[in-house]
């Protein structure tokens, strides 16, 4: 069996292939890499030399995984073939092989649909066939093994529907991940009888209808995305319970509506939370202040969301992205965002907002500040001198007077600014763009036009 599957996944060309198919034992002399920890490359045996365990992994294989494979049924556990090149189908005799726990696959050529076979295979807990070519749907057998914690099929050409049956019956899952396919159903309310999830991943597919509120019941919960889908409805408020977020809440580029539930401020231990590009409305929560300990990145640009910025996101010290850009928000800029000394890129354009700019000269690290398309008034602030890693500077389409600070446009003091829009204001002086800004805008807003770089 071995001999086979070395010649049909071309082991000649196989950037590490030691002693295989010479005439020692194999399981003593072709792979033993166990002792180097090394998790690519492993040949492992029971005491009967029955080949329990083999990992051939990012090691240049091609050709395909013959039926042959199979012969292996009685002893192997674990057989990983990640991150190489096979292709064709996957051959149906894997589902003799009722011993396997463990069958990765991931980030290869694999095509053609999931065979139904795998539903046999009685002892499988992890399947991972991500980054493949595969297609058609799920196959419904996939729910006959109620061992799986670990389901990964994300980034593959996958059609169907999220099957309500399969749903309910792998209790056992804490990792599973869709993401990346061409689903088109609605998720099924059975989510919330997964209660041991930690990682749920369905985003970039075309699931439609509301968010269940049976996704609360996923209080061990660690990430969470659905982005980039048709969802519709309102957030259900029983998401708040998912306290255990820690990684990321991804649920932009849907159609969600309605107000931020007030339950969002209990995940004080999420890192990133995005909610951008949906329909939402009301206003931002003073209680996202809550999430001070952890929270570095918060995406809510995009929507319809009302009132002015709550002071208390200035608690939010550890931010390194905030983005409010492109809805209705009104008020001045909290002084309190100069306490963000971590923060890289600072969104506010395309609202209503009054008063001057802050003067952010502690935000030493941020790279891109937009607030342009408000109505902000005053003058540029002279700490600008001190924003020494900004890239991109778009401040266009407001009110604001004075001089431009000459001091802006030396490399020495800027050395990584390539974006300069100011454009649109009532701003004074003899400034010039240099030619190290390539997208330098002053006075106008026309490609190609030179007379837009200069202001006098």
């Amino acid at each position: 069996a071995l001999a086979t599957f070395y010649f049909s996944t071309d082991g000649d060309a196989w950037k590490d292939k030691q002693s295989w198919l010479n005439d020692s034992n194999e399981c003593t002399d072709w792979w033993q890499s166990e002792s180097d920890g090394d998790e690519d490359a492993k040949l492992d045996c029971d005491a009967n030399d029955a080949i329990q365990l083999l990992y051939v992994q990012d090691n240049n294989l091609k050709g395909t995984l013959p039926n042959e494979i199979a012969f292996l049924s009685n002893s192997m556990f674990d057989l990983r073939l990640g991150d190489n090149q096979i292709k064709g189908k996957l051959p149906s005799a894997l589902g003799v092989m009722t011993r396997l726990k463990a069958l990765s696959l991931q980030k290869n050529n694999v095509t053609g649909p999931i065979p139904t076979e795998l539903g046999l295979m009685s002892s499988l807990e992890e399947l991972k066939l991500e980054g493949n070519l595969l297609t058609g749907s799920i196959p419904t057998e996939i729910a006959l093994r109620t061992s799986l914690d670990d389901l990964r099929l994300n980034k593959n050409k996958l059609v169907g529907t999220i099957s309500q049956t399969m749903i309910g019956s792998l209790r056992r899952l804490d990792t599973f991940l869709l993401q990346e396919n061409n689903f088109s159903s609605t998720i099924p309310t059975e989510i919330g009888l997964l209660s041991r999830l930690k990682e749920l991943k369905l985003h970039k597919n075309k699931l439609v209808g509301p968010m269940p509120s049976e996704i609360g019941l996923l209080t061990l919960l660690k990430d969470f995305a659905c982005h980039e889908n048709e969802l519709t409805g309102t957030l259900p408020t029983e998401m708040g319970q998912m306290t255990a977020l820690e990684d990321e809440l991804k649920i932009g580029s849907n159609n969600f509506t309605g107000p931020i539930p007030s339950e969002f401020a209990s995940f004080t231990s999420l890192g990133r939370l995005r909610m951008g590009d949906n329909k939402l409305t009301g206003t931002i929560l003073s209680t996202f202040g809550l999430l001070h300990p952890t929270l570095n990145r918060l995406e809510l640009q995009s929507n319809f969301l009302t009132g002015s910025i709550p002071e208390e996101l200035g608690l939010l010290t550890l931010l390194s992205d905030l983005r409010l850009h492109a809805n209705n928000l009104t008020g001045t800029i909290p002084s309190e965002f100069t306490q963000f000394t971590d923060l890289k890129g600072l969104n506010l354009h395309n609202n209503s907002f009054t008063g001057t700019i802050p003067p952010f000269g502690s935000l030493t690290r941020i790279k891109d500040f937009r607030a342009g398309f408000n109505m902000l008034t005053g003058s540029i602030p002279s700490s600008i001198d001190r924003l020494i890693s900004l890239e991109e500077l778009a401040i266009s389409n407001n009110a604001l007077t004075g001089m431009i600070p000459n001091v802006l446009f030396d490399s020495t003091i800027f050395p990584n600014l390539l974006k300069v829009y100011l454009y649109n204001n009532s701003l004074t002086g003899n400034a010039t763009c240099p030619p190290h800004i390539v997208d330098c805008f002053l006075s106008c807003f026309q490609e190609g036009n030179e007379t837009c770089r200069t202001l006098s």
